[in-house]
């Protein structure tokens, strides 16, 4: 992994109907307004036009009826049943979602139902994953009074709630939103099944931006209050596991954002909740300083010139906030310092392989020293090329429709261990050492290849409290069934002594593959690995700001343990380190010695 609203009055052009709903008492359900506004879904052209309700309390922020919401945007139908002021909406999988209109309160159960992607090729097209299954433990019910985030509820022959409420809880973890700049609608698709493209901030370019970042125009009241408190609602109950954080993870989970900031940071809440745009954005600035997590919560309104030119004079006013935002730079520097670092290093190594000394642009490669007998099989990514995997499938399996290696990491490691098989190669190194994550998928067939073609992938699920394991077959012959074949193949590739390298930049599934490996009984070496242990959400608050944050879905080990700080080393490789120019906090270090064949073939022959 970005309000221009007038009040009632000004609506009066687009006034579509004025209603009252005389079977309820609540004040602030009595009068709504229906505004229709433009829906985009490509570039600049207008899909249809939707009709949302603006209510009196509320006059600028939109919401939709639930089941239309998910007809609409997830192509989901649910069964809606009615118990007084109690709406529940129930899927096919039998998860619901319940509105308590009257007190204000969501009850959720097997949430994951609700948040699949509408055009996910992930679950239709065929790849190397054979013969999956799954199993959970219990879920229970999360229920959330909205009350205490002072978001309302409504209803007549639907529960109506905030879009972008709906639109958090449900799309986030397929990078997939729905935002309102304040005019229309716009669905934001980070995987680009949609449109075939990545649509972010730049896919719409100034049509959606503009409205958000108008300087000229004071934000409503009843929208700051209420974009304030569903990002406390958020990162309250989505988020995932924060030992990262700067702001400290037993603060954030004993008083909850809105406790933490009024303690700690009371200029971010004042900043956050202002009318001023331009104090606005210095307050998410502020914020996402503070949420910073190593790489998977942060604002994507950071990289945003335009955004970034008025906010960050706004936030150097505050002092105590120029020293956070100086502490989450250098955070920041020294991962990128590091990444170098170890790139650098890594070219002055293998500079025929990786790349030439001086390059930017990272490469798999495969490297044999014949002297040793030890190879180095690196990648700095993991991604899946679901497309080509399917044609390959489903046209035949002819060899020339097997994805390159450059496209997919899972095709690369199998051509890599397969090269290593023929250069007889005794000691491998799997190089994750500038891994900074990716899909999952890879990781999965990855595992597959150094376990007899077996994946066992479990994640904790914090908002369900269950825990769930996909038991998966991995194609290792790539004959489209899983059977004795593939674990005879896989053999072979176990009879490698392997080493696993990692660095404090390897980190999401960059730090779970090492976790696992490490579980099979394979050896990891280097520096301790940098965390990063949930899937990451896409959210656009009420505003319309994008930010990605730590999900609820959370990577662990076999235990079900927390491994975002990194797992634990067996072998400690020798790093030296010198001051970066100018900033004498920061280190740059030499990693030259990571890549050293004698070193690490060394220790893997002296392992029984």
């Amino acid at each position: 992994m970005k309000k221009n609203v007038a009040i009632l009055v000004g609506l009066s052009s687009l006034l579509i109907a004025s209603c009252s709903i005389t079977s309820r008492t609540k004040a602030s359900d009595m009068k709504y307004e229906t505004k229709e506004v433009n829906l985009y879904r490509k570039k600049d052209t207008i899909d249809k036009k939707l009709k949302l309700r603006f209510y009196e309390s509320t006059p600028n922020v939109p919401y939709i009826g639930v089941k239309e919401f998910y007809e609409e945007f997830f192509k989901s139908s649910l069964f809606l049943s009615r118990s007084g002021d109690t709406y529940k909406y129930t899927n096919l999988d039998l998860g619901y979602l319940k509105f308590d209109i009257s007190n204000d309160v969501l009850t959720m159960f097997n949430l994951d139902s609700f948040s699949g992607h509408p055009d996910s090729k992930e679950t239709s097209s065929k790849t190397f994953m054979i013969n999956e299954s799954f199993a959970t433990t219990s879920k229970k019910e999360k229920v959330i009074s909205l009350a205490n985030y002072r978001i309302d509820l409504h209803g007549d022959e639907e529960a109506y709630v905030p879009i972008s409420l709906l639109s958090s809880i449900s799309g986030g973890l397929n990078g997939y939103s729905v935002g309102y700049n304040g005019k229309d609608l716009f669905v934001f698709d980070n995987q680009g099944y949609i449109t075939g493209v990545a649509s972010d901030y730049d896919y719409y370019e100034d049509l959606y931006l503009d409205p958000i970042i108008d300087v000229n125009k004071t934000r409503p009241v009843d929208l700051a209050t209420f974009n304030y408190f569903q990002l406390c609602l958020n990162f309250d109950n989505f988020r995932g596991y924060t030992s990262q954080l700067f702001f400290g993870d037993n603060n954030l989970l004993s008083l909850g954002l809105n406790g933490l900031l009024e303690k700690y940071y009371p200029t971010i809440k004042t900043l956050l909740l202002s009318t001023d745009k331009a104090n606005y954005l210095a307050g998410m600035s502020a914020l996402f300083d503070g949420l910073q997590d190593g790489g998977h919560t942060v604002s994507l309104t950071g990289s945003i010139p335009a955004v970034s030119n008025i906010a960050r004079p706004k936030l150097m006013e505050h002092e105590e906030l120029v020293d956070l935002s100086r502490k989450t730079t250098l955070r920041t520097v020294q991962g990128l310092v590091n990444d170098d670092g170890y790139t650098n290093s890594k070219k002055a190594a293998f500079p025929d392989d990786y790349g030439k000394q001086g390059e930017t642009k990272k490469v798999n490669y495969y490297k044999y020293d014949s002297t040793t007998q030890t190879a180095y099989l690196g990648f700095d990514k993991f991604v899946v090329n679901y497309e080509q995997w399917n044609k390959y499938y489903t046209k035949g399996m002819k060899k020339e429709d097997i994805p390159d290696g450059d496209s997919d990491t899972y095709a690369f490691v199998l051509n890599g261990l397969n090269k290593a098989v023929e250069d007889n190669v005794k000691n491998l190194v799997l190089d994750l050492s500038t891994n900074g994550g990716g899909n999952s998928a890879a990781l999965i067939g990855i595992v597959g290849l150094f376990n007899n073609g077996k994946c066992v992938f479990e994640t904790n699920n914090l908002v369900g409290g269950n825990r769930n394991t996909n038991l998966i077959d991995v194609d290792i012959n790539l004959d489209g069934v899983f059977n004795q074949k593939d674990i005879d193949e896989a053999k072979k590739f176990r009879e490698f002594k392997t080493a696993i390298l990692t660095s404090p930049c390897s980190f999401s599934c960059g730090n779970l593959l090492p976790s696992m490996m490490k579980e099979l009984g394979y050896k990891i070496v280097g520096k301790r690995s940098g965390g990063g242990s949930c899937a990451v959400a896409q959210e656009i608050t009420a505003d319309g700001l994008i930010y990605v944050r730590s999900s609820y879905q959370c990577l662990s080990n076999s235990k079900g343990e927390n491994i975002d700080s990194g797992v634990p080393l067996d072998y400690e490789i020798e790093v030296s380190y010198s001051p970066y120019e100018g900033m004498p906090e920061i280190t740059v270090p030499n990693a030259a010695k990571f890549y050293d064949f004698t070193k690490i073939s060394t220790y893997l022959n002296s392992l029984n």
